[in-house]
């Protein structure tokens, strides 16, 4: 691992297993949408997962996983209406410490992936806590790139996030779930109800 010294933080390191894939237990390897070929060194793309606790049955579940490159998380992002973004932006500008954020990425010592996302960014609530949670991270071909991701969303930020989502925006967001996404009905309504994707 390279680094300008000790108290530097490394622009990525090899992709944490937390962010492989639930259904093969290997890292991600296309987009979910144009099935672009992601783990050659640079080639940008994104990780979102979506996991439900039942703690009355001791089960946690991945609602649902994906990789999408950065061309085509742009071109969603262009298809979301502009006032969600500004509200999404606005709500991350006012909730995520994003100075603590930066002390603990440039901790000192070996890296801690779990450590980075063992609280929500937007309120701290521990992911131990949180019944659902999203994993967010910013990968470049096998590794994982050490920015503002990796994140942990809590459920509760999610709840609040959604309610920022224009009719617009909540509508692309349901077609994606639905072109991309063969999961049960339950499961597909409980993703619809929370808009549990962030892009």
């Amino acid at each position: 691992m390279d680094t300008a010294d000790n108290n530097q933080m490394p622009n990525n390191i090899p992709l944490p297993p937390q962010f492989y894939s639930y259904a093969t237990g290997q890292p991600f390897d296309t987009c979910v949408i144009c099935q672009t070929y992601l783990l050659l060194p640079g080639t940008q793309y994104m990780i979102e997962k979506a996991i439900i606790r039942y703690p009355e049955a001791g089960i946690t579940d991945v609602a649902f996983e994906y990789a999408m490159c950065l061309p085509c998380s742009e071109k969603m992002r262009q298809s979301l209406s502009t006032d969600s973004l500004a509200r999404i932006e606005s709500y991350f500008r006012e909730h995520a410490n994003l100075a603590g954020r930066q002390e603990l990425l440039q901790r000192p010592g070996k890296p801690e992936p779990k450590e980075w996302v063992a609280t929500c960014l937007l309120n701290n609530t521990p992911i131990e806590e949180a019944a659902e949670y999203q994993l967010i991270a910013q990968c470049d071909g096998p590794n994982m790139v050490v920015g503002l991701a990796p994140y942990m969303i809590s459920g509760r930020a999610a709840d609040e996030l959604s309610e920022l989502l224009s009719a617009q925006t909540k509508e692309v967001l349901d077609d994606f779930i639905d072109e991309h996404f063969g999961l049960p009905p339950e499961l597909k309504a409980l993703i619809k109800e929370k808009n549990l994707l962030l892009l």
